[in-house]
């Protein structure tokens, strides 16, 4: 049995964007029962669980993602008929060159350290000569590119910016800061926070996650904040001044950390916990034609990844 409407997979669309069937009620103008009656109706249908609780949100399942999937394919298809020249139809032969898409992804240093080289993997299995475009910013910059259809795909720590009609967001893993300073620093035996809030510190940004951790660490524990000596361009230089100083530095993520041998930077090992939060992929509900098919798989590949793997 199919559904006879369009209507509910505009509805699984705006679930999926806004995380919750209130939200997507509010978006859509009608009620949440009339939202969650809707779904329930998918699913008797299809015969598939489509979302799966998180707290308070609605996690889709990855039959929902595949769903999704399949609506892209679906829109770029009628889209293609529509732009479709007369003369095709007529079944004149015509030439087509080969593929130069570009996939632009907006991530964190350590979002692209964890998802790159998967990321990479995929789109190179949908478009072997396309173009992969990395760039960092701000969360909440990278989002607005993103609304403004300039990026396909971004992760970073979660904005508190005011969630798009457009765009979906799902989160991939809670991010694990870690104090660090060179190998053989007299702090490397330090286990509080008190003990390290003299210390100066170097950063990769001044308002960076790095060092929104620190400050909302020290403050919260009433010490000093934080006295930045060092603002670095990335994470490379950030470890090389740390290495050759008495400077203590804050990683988001313990995969940033270089591999050296012996280590020149070492994690402290503090007892008092750091903040943590939540890094999520975010992506438009309607991706760019071109690249839609490559976006939902990339979507589908990051959220089954198991939690080992970041």
């Amino acid at each position: 049995m199919y559904t006879a409407s369009l209507r509910p997979l505009r509805y699984l669309q705006l679930v999926v964007a806004h995380g919750s069937f209130r939200a997507a009620g509010l978006a859509a103008g009608i009620s949440q029962p009339a939202i969650s009656q809707a779904m329930q109706r998918l699913e008797r249908e299809w015969c598939i669980p489509l979302f799966e609780k998180e707290g308070r949100r609605k996690r889709p399942t990855a039959q929902a993602l595949r769903v999704l999937d399949r609506l892209a394919e679906i829109g770029n298809a009628l889209e293609s008929l529509a732009t479709q020249p007369v003369d095709d139809w007529a079944g004149r032969a015509t030439a087509t060159a080969p593929s130069t898409s570009t996939l632009t992804v907006g991530m964190a240093p350590a979002a692209a350290a964890l998802y790159g080289p998967v990321i990479e993997e995929i789109w190179r299995s949908h478009h072997p000569e396309g173009r992969l475009q990395v760039i960092n910013s701000h969360s909440e910059d990278m989002l607005a590119a993103l609304d403004r259809s300039e990026i396909d795909l971004v992760i970073a720590p979660q904005s508190s910016s005011r969630a798009s009609a457009g765009r979906a967001t799902q989160s991939l893993h809670a991010a694990m800061p870690v104090l660090c300073a060179r190998a053989g620093h007299p702090l490397t035996r330090a286990t509080s926070l008190a003990q390290v809030a003299g210390a100066g510190w170097a950063v990769e940004s001044d308002d960076g996650a790095g060092t929104t951790v620190i400050r909302e660490a020290l403050r919260a524990r009433r010490l000093p904040l934080p006295a930045v000596r060092v603002e670095c361009s990335d994470y490379p230089a950030l470890f090389d001044v740390v290495a050759r100083s008495d400077l203590l530095c804050v990683v988001p993520h313990p995969v940033l950390l270089p591999c050296d041998d012996p280590p020149r930077i070492v994690p402290l090992r503090i007892q008092d916990p750091l903040p943590h939060y939540d890094v999520s992929v975010s992506w438009q509900v309607l991706p760019r034609r071109n690249v839609a098919a490559a976006v939902m798989a990339i979507i589908r590949v990051l959220t089954a990844l198991p939690a080992h793997m970041h």
